[in-house]
């Protein structure tokens, strides 16, 4: 499933197993944990690259630029944990990014177990232990991982463009328009994706829209043309080419594809 925006939810806390994961640069205030249980692919965190292979797990921390590419489809665990989770933790994280990315998971060991438990826990009380589980996958984590100061630049600047795309992506936006929004420079803007994210304005604000369009696609029943619309393509036609050209399928196929999953 392919899903920087800034991105919040409700939940203290999130998990998915999906088949594929986002190409959209994207960013949030949570921790995010992607564990390719079968499967691999390439991740990108503000400037960084690390390749992620089958049996390793991912790590961003709250507001580290990221994406991902060159990903088959496979198992991927997504779990994303916020910093009210962690109560007297959060004070660790504030301000605060690790210097690698990359954790090896061995079978049986205690992100191996808790990983397990997160996705196989049922029952009422579901969602207590799944938070309580989260928390102690934090608090390993923190164990594991050094951590370093995150410094001020112009990606807080990139933050803020995307911030306002995510919210008004669903309109006719062009860069000017946004730049005019933002009080910023059109080219600024422009070299700022280019460099940071190695996007153009508009391929990352097809992204964000097919992003989106996924979501509708997987849970909901709409017409595609009107899911189209609803994510602010011009055309049924813009919208197949984009979602082609970023999902490897048409919006049938992706429909289809989830369905089949999900039976």
């Amino acid at each position: 499933m392919k899903e920087a925006v800034f991105q919040s939810r409700e939940p203290v806390f999130y998990r998915s197993t999906q088949i594929q994961v986002t190409p959209t640069p994207h960013f949030h205030n949570d921790i995010e944990l992607i564990y390719a249980e079968k499967g691999e692919f390439t991740a990108h965190v503000d400037h960084n690259v690390v390749k992620v292979s089958q049996g390793q797990m991912f790590v961003s921390f709250p507001y580290q630029i990221h994406y991902y590419e060159n990903c088959p489809p496979g198992v991927y665990r997504v779990i994303l944990i916020t910093p009210e989770l962690l109560y007297g933790l959060v004070t660790q994280l504030r301000g605060q990014r690790p210097t690698e990315h990359v954790i090896d998971i061995v079978e049986g060991d205690e992100f191996d177990t808790l990983i397990s438990a997160i996705f196989s826990v049922t029952g009422e009380n579901r969602r207590t232990l799944v938070a309580g589980y989260c928390h102690l996958l934090a608090v390993a984590l923190l164990a594991r991982l050094e951590l370093e100061a995150a410094p001020h630049s112009e990606d807080e600047t990139l933050r803020y463009v995307m911030e306002y795309c995510e919210d008004h992506y669903a309109e006719p936006l062009t860069l000017g328009e946004v730049a005019e929004q933002v009080h910023l420079s059109k080219y600024y803007i422009s070299r700022l994706f280019n460099q940071k994210l190695k996007l153009s304005f508009s391929d990352y604000l097809n992204m964000l829209r097919v992003r989106r369009a996924t979501r509708l696609l997987e849970k909901t029943d709409k017409k595609i043309a009107d899911i189209s619309e609803d994510v602010g393509f011009g055309s049924i036609r813009s919208f197949n080419r984009a979602f082609l050209g970023i999902m490897k399928m048409t919006p049938i196929a992706f429909r289809q594809q989830c369905q089949v999953r999900n039976f």
